[in-house]
């Protein structure tokens, strides 16, 4: 990197980059982790409803060079009307290990108790699992997801209260929009 990252609000001209450093992160995940038929389906379709996200101003970007190389975002989590979901975080693997993906996280965290959410969800690819766990979150149950016609990743559901309150989250962590 030749300059710092500017974390901001990404707008719909960016979504060949955003694709760009999606599919570039998927590339390089382990094929110990993800086949590589998987990674290739997954790059094809790295996040269902991803549109929604981006029009509805809810996915950061960081910035380097004036272009997007990584990536954050978020949605309602339906069904849990005080959770929402963190979803699409992805860094370019030449910007990786900088602290971009906790600051777009918490870029989104934030953006979600500002829209209202108490509690706030993940659908962790198993390489990243330990990434939320550094930042707070709570490990629920294993799943898998079905991210093309035929074709399963492993993940695992986590959670994190973001506004401390009375009760307990619901830690069944069924929301219907797990990607």
């Amino acid at each position: 990197m030749t300059q710092p990252c500017l974390i901001r609000p990404a707008a719909p001209r960016d979504g060949a980059a955003i694709l760009s450093f999606q599919r570039a992160a998927i590339s390089r995940i382990p094929d110990d982790i993800y086949a590589q038929p998987t990674k290739e389906a997954w790059w094809r379709t790295p996040a269902v409803g991803f549109d929604e996200i981006l029009a509805g101003g809810r996915y950061f970007v960081a910035e380097s060079d004036g272009r997007p190389v990584a990536g954050a975002g978020w949605s309602p989590c339906t069904g849990l009307p005080d959770a929402a979901m963190i979803r699409a975080v992805f860094v370019h693997p030449d910007h990786g290990a900088c602290g971009l993906g906790r600051r777009l996280v918490h870029s989104a965290e934030d953006a979600a108790v500002t829209a209202g959410f108490s509690d706030i969800l993940v659908s962790a690819a198993l390489t990243s699992i330990g990434f939320y766990e550094k930042l707070g979150y709570e490990a629920a149950k294993t799943v898998s997801i079905e991210v093309e016609k035929g074709v399963w990743i492993g993940c695992r559901k986590m959670w994190k209260r973001l506004v401390r309150g009375c009760g307990e989250p619901d830690r069944s962590l069924d929301c219907a929009n797990t990607v």
